[in-house]
């Protein structure tokens, strides 16, 4: 589970009455002001403390049987790459666009199921767009690049070609410059359809990657549209697909080749 902000605990909470018995989540921010008014979970003595570790005491406080295991760093480092290897499914609730795409990256190379959530109210105009992305990644039908990929990807990949900064994968002022903020209710609305997404290929009901948009219309009513995602030939992550270690190791080829077809 990357990123344990509101969205990531309302799907973690989900997954936990599922029946699911181990989540290990990472995510490298620290709880502000602003987180506490996000989560019930979050009290003011967490201020300053590390979010996925508030969150994840929180998960087990609500769901004793819950195994929780937190990393507070960045999905691009040590600890984090070597459990988004070892899990058997990959939640990405990041709200930065180099973290999205790290996590797809990896999730393409060994052959993972990618669930990838977003929610936003962004400005749009004079107002605002609440919305929501919920994509599920099969292995072998395509990326998440193929699925849309993140909204700024030149951005992504800048950041996750700067050597050394623990937050430079994180872009956390642009993120703020984008976002108006975060709706309680359309990240329920997203963490159930997730979820349902993912309880329905463990049914295997749903079969093929999956990509299902919820958009607020102007009556105020939320209405979901599914698109559909679709392998690109010349995609350069699919090609890399299944690569595994080999391909983590040529992650900076593999970023240099999809800056260059994006520039191209």
């Amino acid at each position: 589970l990357i990123g344990v902000g509101r969205l990531g605990m309302a799907v973690g909470a989900l997954l936990a009455g599922a029946g699911i018995r181990r989540v290990t989540a990472t995510d490298p921010a620290r709880v502000e002001p602003h987180n506490l008014g996000e989560s019930a979970c979050l009290s003011p003595d967490c201020l300053g403390e590390s979010k996925v570790v508030a969150a994840s005491q929180a998960l087990r406080r609500r769901h004793p049987h819950l195994r929780v295991e937190a990393i507070a760093q960045s999905v691009t480092r040590g600890l984090a790459v070597s459990a988004l290897r070892d899990a058997d499914v990959l939640i990405c609730c990041a709200d930065t666009d180099a973290a999205r795409l790290f996590t797809g990256i990896v999730a393409a190379l060994y052959s993972k199921v990618l669930l990838d959530v977003g929610t936003g109210v962004f400005t749009a105009g004079a107002g605002t767009a609440p919305g929501a992305d919920i994509r599920l990644i099969v292995p072998g039908r395509g990326c998440l690049l193929c699925a849309g990929g993140v909204a700024d990807l030149p951005a992504a990949l800048k950041s996750l070609m700067s050597p050394g900064d623990e937050n430079a994968s994180q872009g956390r002022d642009a993120w703020r410059q984008e976002r108006a903020g975060s709706l309680a209710s359309l990240n329920q609305v997203a963490a159930g359809l997730a979820v349902t997404l993912l309880e329905g290929l463990v049914q295997e009901k749903v079969t093929d990657s999956t990509w299902v948009r919820v958009e607020m219309e102007a009556n105020g009513l939320l209405q979901n549209r599914r698109i559909q995602p679709g392998a690109r030939p010349a995609c350069p992550l699919c090609r890399c697909a299944g690569r595994g270690d080999a391909g983590l190791a040529a992650m900076p080829w593999i970023l240099a080749q999809l800056r260059d077809q994006d520039q191209n």
